[in-house]
């Protein structure tokens, strides 16, 4: 994928968890993992393997979220 594609897909992760309740996010490393590393869609400056770790972290913890 290239940098565009991966950040759009950050973006598109990042919103889909602000959209789950506080309470919910709570106790699923994976999302405070994210949320500890900085790392936001609008930080276009950073590499790619950053974003990319990013998208890993959300789509961890988004499944695990789901799959409760």
């Amino acid at each position: 994928m290239q940098k565009e594609e991966i950040i759009f897909l950050h973006q598109f992760l990042s919103d889909f968890l602000n959209c789950v309740d506080e309470e919910k996010k709570e106790g699923i490393p994976y999302i405070q993992e994210y949320i500890d590393s900085g790392i936001k869609p609008s930080h276009i400056h950073k590499p790619k393997s950053e974003h990319l770790y990013a998208v890993f972290l959300l789509a961890a913890g988004i499944s695990q979220l789901l799959s409760q």
